[in-house]
């Protein structure tokens, strides 16, 4: 087995779990060869094309197996955006004088650049953290609540959003001489 293999079947796994029906075996074969031969010519539809599918097609089952059979995954950004609602809630204002909601979406999208880092925290804590320094980046402060992120997730304490706030500042941006 190729590891180009098992990264496609990976990405059709996914493509089937998310229910995405625009998403075909055979587009993921289209766009994994062109991935791996960018100057090439498109993958041709013949026998090793079918070959290829029903490899994948098995290779599915091994993948499911290894898994044990559990696909779930709480997804950040659906977090982010219950949060972010949240917060707009108490403060409308902020939220239309400034570019929070883009500015989160765009911070945790760079988290994902270290897969290590996000793989490591709860999506909670992940989520309040990337909240957290954008709006202090903005110099946005949530009213008549200092402790907002307790109000978001019941465990998440003043310390440990410290500790995360700053690893994504080290390893996400590299930025290794910030100070808390």
């Amino acid at each position: 087995m190729q590891l180009q293999t098992l990264a496609t079947t990976c990405l059709v796994l996914a493509a089937k779990y998310e229910e995405d029906r625009d998403i075909g075996v055979r587009d993921v074969i289209n766009a994994s060869h062109r991935i791996l031969h960018p100057e090439g010519d498109p993958a041709k539809l013949n026998d090793h094309m079918y070959e290829l599918r029903r490899g994948i097609s098995e290779l599915t089952f091994v993948v499911l197996r290894e898994l044990n059979f559990d696909l779930s995954f709480g997804h950040p950004f659906d977090l982010l955006a219950a949060y972010l609602d949240t917060l707009r809630s108490w403060m409308p204002k902020e939220f239309s004088d400034k570019p929070i909601i883009d500015s989160c979406n765009t911070m945790l999208r760079d988290c994902y650049s270290v897969p290590d880092f996000v793989l490591s925290h709860s999506s909670h804590s992940l989520v309040i953290a990337v909240i957290s320094l954008v709006l202090k980046g903005m110099d946005v402060d949530v009213p008549h609540c200092r402790d907002w992120y307790e109000a978001l997730n019941k465990s998440m304490t003043e310390q440990r959003l410290q500790r995360v706030e700053l690893e994504i500042i080290r390893k996400v941006y590299e930025l290794n001489s910030c100070t808390n």
